[in-house]
């Protein structure tokens, strides 16, 4: 999801930096922004002028679509998930979920060295389990030793909501450890397990979704572990019998194979799938395997197989996007997609928004 807590323009403790970070250096990206058909921004939410450091501004930084093209959206910082209908309308279908007070943040961050204060980013993302009336939500608290922090399952017929898995913070990893926070930023739900990526420091962790066991390192493969920039693992997705993880520091989606029984285990193969040229956050597939992406510096990207790099279609010029984080298609009408554009506060101000396009492919079904 990213623009997740993304430290634009400065410097890790363990100097990697972040600048420039989802875009690869010495590249340049194709652009063809008479790719898609009608574009049309479904909604607007506050602005970042009002509220620079998010804490009680609302933004979206994962979408997912069910079968009547119902569009969730979770609403990071918020607390909240905002479902939008196809007659306009905007619900709030799970609020409160845990957050911490903007004093609590400031005196962690202060106390831990850390150049600006971190915020809660709850929810960070969310997804479907079985059903439609199950979905994931992952609750990252700036207060990292919280045992609020996790995967919380939520039954969407009445908000109600419980944490399956908290985030290990006994690992050797965390900013109270190595001066860089753990960002567990992307989610997704297979086959009864629920995998997680923690973009800083570039890895994938698997627990039962029914909270039966606690979650285990499923993934630090170097292809999701090594990245030139701060940010690795990031947007995460079942398809086609395997997981594929953006790594937002090279550009690339990697395909991890899945062990014999699908079950939490570990991946048991590594392997670049998509060369997209710039870090991808949340992402989407179409039936002939094109991959729309969003990317937080520019916009929207399509890979095409055999075409090399991806192409920007939707830029941040024309088209008001800024940290565009998640990207799904519908499922009722799938030649459409929608695109959460979350407007974080370390860039341009432009509003958050939720945005439908037209696109000639068609998406997977799944």
């Amino acid at each position: 999801k990213d623009g997740k807590s993304s430290k634009d323009g400065k410097s890790s403790k363990d100097g990697k930096s972040s600048k420039g970070s989802n875009q690869k250096k010495g590249k340049k990206a194709n652009t063809d922004t008479n790719a898609v058909g009608l574009v049309e921004h479904l909604a607007y939410f506050s602005n970042p002028a009002f509220d620079p450091m998010g804490f009680t501004r609302k933004y979206p930084t994962s979408v997912v679509v069910d079968s009547q093209d119902n569009i969730y959206m979770a609403m990071n910082t918020g607390r909240e998930i905002l479902k939008w209908s196809q007659d306009g309308t905007l619900t709030t279908v799970v609020e409160n979920l845990p957050g911490s007070s903007p004093e609590d943040c400031e005196a962690f961050s202060v106390s831990n060295g850390f150049p600006f204060t971190l915020p809660n980013t709850s929810p960070t993302a969310i997804t479907f389990g079985d059903d439609e009336n199950i979905m994931y939500a992952l609750v990252n608290l700036c207060i990292e030793e919280d045992e609020r922090n996790g995967v919380y399952k939520i039954d969407l017929s009445t908000g109600s909501f419980e944490i399956v898995t908290g985030i290990p913070r006994f690992d050797g990893k965390g900013i109270s450890a190595t001066g860089d926070p753990d960002i567990w930023n992307g989610l997704d739900y297979h086959n009864g397990n629920i995998y997680v990526t923690n973009s800083f420091y570039g890895e994938v962790w698997c627990a039962p979704a029914d909270g039966s066991d606690v979650a285990t390192l499923w993934s630090a493969d170097p292809l999701v572990n090594l990245y030139p920039t701060i940010e690795g693992a990031n947007g995460i997705l079942y398809h086609d019998g395997a997981i594929y993880v953006s790594n937002s520091g090279t550009g690339n989606v990697v395909k991890l194979g899945l062990p014999e029984g699908d079950g939490c285990g570990a991946a048991v193969s590594a392997v670049v799938h998509a060369d997209i040229g710039v870090g991808c956050d949340e992402f989407a597939f179409a039936e002939d395997g094109t991959i729309f992406c969003g990317n937080i510096l520019n916009g929207v990207y399509r890979w095409k197989e055999g075409e090399g790099q991806g192409t920007l279609i939707l830029d941040r010029d024309n088209y008001f996007f800024d940290v565009t984080n998640s990207v799904a298609f519908g499922k009722a009408d799938k030649n459409q997609i929608y695109i959460v554009n979350s407007g974080i506060f370390l860039f341009n101000g432009i509003a958050p928004s939720l945005v439908r396009v037209q696109v000639a492919e068609t998406g997977y079904s799944y």
